[in-house]
């Protein structure tokens, strides 16, 4: 799929590169691959952390909002499944505060040690998550709680982190 634009790339480099020498009469063109080729640079590198970063927490403070929201208001079918498992009404609660907490923690600029307090928090969450549904007997669907640990490792693995030197 990258393909195409590495190509075409490419190709307007080795007639640019054609153009500026004038090599253009005649059709003797020289090909220049040494123009062609692309160095990623630390801050290409960076951008694509960056915005794999923000991705993978949106994702997580989406959820997280939508979760907590949910679990606030006592949907139906999340107190039939908490029910379910065996866990009390009041853990509920308990687990809507949590998570909003977390999803502000998360988007909140600074304060690294709430964040990764969030981290671990929601790690904890997923991981009890698809533990309860395996042991309950739901199948795939402790399947999600482990997909979301893998966008919240992500998240965690892409983010900037600027620590102080111990003295």
């Amino acid at each position: 799929m990258i393909l195409p634009f590495v190509a075409a790339a490419w190709a307007t480099t080795i007639i640019q590169g054609a153009h500026d020498e004038g090599c253009l009469e005649g059709f003797s063109m020289p090909l220049a691959p040494e123009r062609a080729i692309q160095v990623h640079t630390s801050e290409d590198m960076m951008n694509a952390r960056n915005l794999t970063y923000w991705i993978a927490t949106a994702l997580i403070a989406c959820d997280a909002t939508i979760a907590g929201t949910a679990y606030l208001f006592h949907a139906p079918f999340l107190m039939k499944a908490f029910a379910h498992m065996g866990y009390p009404a009041y853990f509920v609660n308990i687990l809507g505060v949590a998570q909003l907490l977390g999803a502000c923690a998360l988007l909140v600029p600074g304060y690294v040690t709430f964040k990764e307090w969030a981290y671990a928090g929601f790690g904890f969450i997923y991981l009890g998550g698809a533990i309860s549904h395996w042991v309950s007997g739901d199948g795939a669907e402790s399947l999600e709680p482990l997909v979301l640990l893998i966008v919240l490792a992500a998240s965690y693995l892409a983010r900037r982190v600027r620590r102080r030197g111990v003295a």
